[in-house]
Parts: structure tokens; C-alpha cells; sequence
């Protein structure tokens, strides 16, 4: 089947104008490699050699610990295993511009000559309405005194609807759709998914409910894309604070997120126990890389270094006396 046989209204349609019922049909091949390595040896070894390019990853840690850093040295190494395929990084976060992202691929020219940044496509969606209708969806939120209660509806076209059917059409109406049948994409970065998602829901248990309302059915989507495409949907969210404010070691999101996300990765701030003695004054750039989650394999700390103008990469890069 050819590109040009794609959906209308949820339907196929042939070149002669006869719609065909089902969904499109792919011609994806897998790639050569089962893993998307990071570049970062403890990290690979974590999770036995990178992102597997059939399964979602989360990656979470409290805000400036260093989460685009790592997604921006996932997708650089990217174009170094894979020479054809993209990366379709979705920017959620305003304060990552132009100018940042321009910096930061700068360093990683410098650590890897054999990068192609070209290959590395951003596009910025600045709330969760225009993150649900790239993937499909339609989003309805309504907010009283004391409760929130959210709606996800299923156009089959972009037009907003007022009632709609779920049913095996809707993902393959959607943009992200259209755009990853191509074949062009590899890997997909979302950054961040909680960014997005705190404006419009307020923090607090009582509003669990309608937060997986929201996010439930875009894991689905993501789930489903890694496996279809061959290109793993990684994306990030904040770590949880309690009442008072302080972080804890998990995952913002609720447990819909561990329910469909199989492979999580924590990024945690240093203890005073893994900076070595003689890199004391260096302790701000050490980090914790917890395999918070991988299949049955128990959980795992490594320790690393986010080093300055560099990114993520093993204790012995200090030995050279750069950081």
C-alpha cells in the first residue's frame, strides 16, 4: 500500500475512491539494532545497552537535575548508530529556546564529530489541548471550587466534536500517526509530559482522577506507537513532592504511569557517600542513575557524572581533570 492510500474520516481510502475498512496497513522494518544506547557507559549497563526500540521509556527527577541533558545525549548518539532515521523531539518547556538548544548540540559536536544535528527535528507544543490533538485526541477539562473533572474525546478528523467512538481508526486519524507511518522516524523524545499537565491540573490526590483521564490514554498511544514503528516514545516527567514541598524519589504522575510504563530511569541528586574524596569540590556534578524499573531485573543504582559542557559520562572522564 502506498503513501498516498491514508485515511479519511477514520477510513482507508483507495486512489479509485473506494473506502477500505481497517486500519493502514505499515511497511516498517526493524532496524539492525535492538537498543538506542545513551553514550554514557553506566546508564547502557543499567538498562543492558539503551532504550529498547520497542518499548517506552520515562525518565524522571526533580526539576534542573539534568533530564533534557541526558534526552538531548540520547537523541545526538542517535544519529550516530542510526544514518537514515529522525528524531522527532517535542518540546514542551519554554525555557528550552532556540538559543539553549543551539548550545547544547554545540557540545555534543565537540564530544562526538560524527553527529548529524540535522537529523534531530524539534517541534515545540506549548499545552496539553495541542499535545492531545497531535496525538489524536481531544481534550475537555472542567474545573469547579473543589474538583476537576477531564474529558478525552476521539475525532477522526481535526475538527473539535462533540461525541466520538474509541474505536481502532481514531490513532491512525491522528498527525503523529500520519507523520511516524512515513518511516522517517526513529525515535521519539517528549519533554516534558508534566510540564504540560500541572498548569491545567491542579497537584493533590483529589485530582489523581482526572490527571488519568488525561495521561492514561496518551501512554496507551505511546505504547502502541514504540512497538508499531520501531521508534521508542521517551519521554520525561518531574519527580513527586510531598505536602510540604520537598522531593520524593518517584515519579510525578500517579500509578497509571507505572501501569503502562514498563521502563523508568530516576535521575536523583548526589549523596555525600559517592563523591570520591578527592572530587569533593565537584560534588554538584555527580548523579544518582536509578533503574527505577526494567522487566523483572531488580532495582539498580550507578553512579555518574554530568559534566560540564559535556554531559553524561563515567567518574573516569575526571581523571583527565575536566569537569
Amino acid at each position: 500500500m502506498s503513501l498516498g492510500e491514508f485515511m479519511e474520516n477514520g477510513s482507508m481510502v483507495s486512489p479509485n475512491g473506494r473506502r477500505k475498512k481497517g486500519k493502514p496497513e505499515l511497511n516498517i522494518k526493524p532496524p539492525a539494532y535492538k537498543k538506542i544506547p545513551f553514550g554514557c557507559k553506566p546508564i547502557d549497563e543499567l538498562f543492558l545497552g539503551g532504550v529498547k526500540v520497542t518499548k517506552p521509556l520515562m525518565i524522571f527527577g526533580r526539576s534542573g537535575i539534568g533530564k533534557t541533558w541526558l534526552c538531548t545525549q540520547l537523541a545526538c548518539n542517535f544519529t550516530r548508530i542510526d544514518k537514515k532515521r529522525k528524531v522527532l523531539y517535542i518540546n514542551t518547556e519554554a525555557d528550552f529556546d532556540d538559543e539553549n538548544v543551539e548550545i547544547i548540540l554545540g557540545y555534543f559536536q565537540k564530544r562526538w564529530r560524527d553527529i548529524d544535528v540535522s537529523r534531530i527535528e524539534f517541534k515545540d507544543i506549548r499545552t496539553l489541548f495541542d499535545l492531545g490533538r497531535f496525538f489524536g485526541m481531544q481534550f475537555e477539562i472542567e474545573i469547579k471550587e473543589k474538583s476537576v473533572t477531564a474529558i478525552v474525546k476521539y475525532p477522526k478528523t481535526s475538527r473539535p466534536v462533540k461525541t466520538s467512538v474509541k474505536d481502532e481508526a481514531w490513532f491512525t486519524a491522528s498527525p503523529f500517526y500520519k507523520l511516524m507511518s512515513t518511516g522517517e522516524y526513529g525515535l521519539v523524545i517528549i519533554d516534558s509530559l508534566s510540564a504540560i499537565v500541572k498548569p491545567e491540573i491542579p497537584r493533590g490526590t483529589q485530582y489523581l482522577p482526572a490527571r488519568a483521564t488525561l495521561q492514561t490514554p496518551l501512554l496507551s498511544a505511546w505504547l502502541t506507537s514504540s512497538g508499531i514503528f520501531y521508534a521508542p516514545v521517551v519521554f520525561t516527567v518531574h519527580g513527586s513532592v510531598n505536602p510540604q514541598g520537598q522531593a520524593l524519589d518517584s515519579p510525578f504522575g500517579g500509578e497509571d504511569l507505572k501501569f503502562y510504563i514498563k521502563h523508568i530511569l530516576g535521575i536523583l541528586p548526589p549523596t555525600k557517600d559517592i563523591v570520591p574524596e578527592r572530587y569533593k569540590q565537584l560534588w554538584r556534578r555527580f548523579r544518582r542513575v536509578w533503574r527505577y524499573r526494567y522487566g523483572f531485573l531488580d532495582q539498580e543504582m550507578r553512579t555518574v557524572v554530568l559534566a560540564k559542557d559535556y554531559g553524561y559520562t563515567d567518574l573516569s572522564y575526571l581523571a583527565g581533570g575536566v569537569a
